[in-house]
């Protein structure tokens, strides 16, 4: 089994935080809805922690396989409720000790409640790749210690979650999501829990002008 140690190394904490800060500022800015159509693909920012505590931030984008439906206002085109992939990239920094990279692919069920409120489940499959920060030295067959540089390790991570948000206009929703997940094969333990949560905002970016589409962003 490998005998870890760390060395100190210079913290990642701004880039969570810039991230939040850059998360409630595009909430802001996005607060104006628009009345005209527009054909848009979907981006999901979120900042991402590990139990709380570690920071993080993650990307993704969403693809719905099928959607139905009617919204409880005004707007004729959105259909709330639907099934969808979501194709992720995500990293958290614990400080001083290791990063941690991950890869997931996420099959949702999005069901309205009211008022633009929405749930949503998923399963997930995931690549964890674990990078620890500074040295590593890892205890040999001979019993001697072989010092390595960033050593790093991928586990494999499925996960279940679940997801309450709230549709602000056409152009956005904000959301909160809390993952139960299980890092397969940790050194001697088999399965090793993980828990994370995320608040985010899904960004709908116009990919083509207003005038050129009669279609709503999903």
């Amino acid at each position: 089994m490998p005998f870890l140690m760390f060395h100190h190394t210079s913290h990642f904490k701004s880039l969570a935080y810039i991230g939040l800060f850059g998360l409630l500022f595009s909430i802001k800015s996005l607060a104006q809805d628009s009345s005209q159509p527009v054909k848009t693909i979907p981006i999901v920012v979120s900042y991402f922690s590990h139990e709380y505590i570690h920071p993080g931030l993650k990307l993704g984008t969403e693809h719905v396989i099928h959607q139905w439906g009617k919204a409880k206002n005004s707007n004729r085109h959105y259909k709330p409720n639907r099934i969808s992939l979501h194709p992720q990239l995500a990293f958290n920094v614990h400080y001083e000790n290791h990063s941690v990279w991950i890869a997931n692919l996420e099959l949702s069920v999005q069901h309205q409640l009211f008022l633009g409120w929405h749930l949503a489940y998923s399963l997930g499959i995931g690549n964890l790749r674990h990078l620890n920060w500074g040295t590593t030295y890892e205890l040999q067959d001979d019993g001697s210690l072989e010092a390595k540089r960033w050593a790093s390790r991928s586990y494999f991570l499925p996960n279940v979650n679940a997801e309450i948000g709230k549709r602000i206009n056409s152009k956005c929703s904000a959301f909160s999501k809390i993952t139960a997940a299980a890092r397969t094969n940790y050194n001697t333990i088999p399965i090793l829990p993980q828990v994370y949560w995320e608040i985010g905002i899904k960004i709908h970016v116009p990919t083509k002008s207003k005038g050129s589409s009669t279609s709503k962003p999903a």
